[in-house]
């Protein structure tokens, strides 16, 4: 499979991930949902639009290739364990809704009662539990996109 297929099939595992149809990128980029579809049969994106594909995904270009290069690591189901732990902490399952629905830790902790503490605890149990990658300054890589 060449790179531009690789790119585009990991893209489009990413959308379905986040429930993001064509026809909802279509309404967000003033297109026809048929303009979508041809984008991606015919594989024809401008850097320009790619840009604001991986946008509505909260993704830059590197972390779309990033996810391509392992693209057999995207996760589309939790775990026994994962399921196990979210439904047994329900704090932790609420911090790790947010975080998937693109809020920042910051965010979360300026806006819930949530100390910088608790938070660090979330985010290490999180990145234990694989859902998760933690880096320096409390950055994330979500692997549920």
């Amino acid at each position: 499979m060449n790179q531009t297929t690789q790119l585009l099939n990991t893209l489009k595992k990413c959308l379905k991930v986040k429930g993001i149809t064509y026809q909802h990128i279509a309404q967000k980029l003033n297109l026809s949902e048929a303009s979508i579809k041809r984008l991606f049969s015919a594989q024809t994106f401008s850097l320009k639009r790619l840009e604001e594909i991986c946008g509505l995904l909260n993704l830059n270009f590197y972390d779309l290739a990033k996810i391509s290069l392992n693209n057999d690591n995207i996760p589309s189901m939790l775990t026994v364990e994962q399921e196990r732990v979210l439904s047994e902490k329900s704090k932790l399952f609420v911090f790790f809704y947010l975080l998937l629905n693109g809020r920042e830790p910051v965010s979360i902790i300026n806006d819930y009662k949530i100390t910088e503490k608790e938070s660090l605890k979330f985010l290490l149990e999180l990145d234990r539990l694989k859902l998760i990658e933690l880096y320096p300054d409390n950055r994330i890589d979500n692997k549920f996109l």
